[in-house]
């Protein structure tokens, strides 16, 4: 490509200036909140989103603080997934062990 002596390259775009910040992605919030979060027992993805705004100037979309916590939760609760998959095993050891529980 070839620009001419006379081009005038000037970027007019205004773009969008209430776009969120891209680079708060939100595994690199949850690691930066997860400590806060084991700290407090009843948070919301609201709390994510103040915590990171007062603290780094970043307005976070929802999508992105709803991510965060559950992303948070599951490194302090562990998956729901998995622990529904462990439940018939923990439930014939805990039957075995101790008959009369149920």
């Amino acid at each position: 490509m070839i620009l001419k002596k006379g081009s005038h390259l000037e970027h007019t775009c205004e773009g969008n200036i209430e776009d969120k910040n891209k680079l708060a992605n939100a595994l690199w919030v949850a690691n930066y909140y997860e400590d806060g979060l084991r700290n407090i027992k009843l948070s919301r993805p609201i709390d994510v989103f103040t915590t990171i705004r007062r603290k780094f100037c970043i307005d976070l979309s929802y999508w992105t603080s709803w991510n965060v916590w559950t992303i948070c939760m599951e490194m302090i609760t562990g998956s729901y997934d998995e622990g529904c998959l462990k439940m018939p095993s923990l439930t014939i050891e805990l039957l075995t062990t101790n008959p009369r529980a149920l």
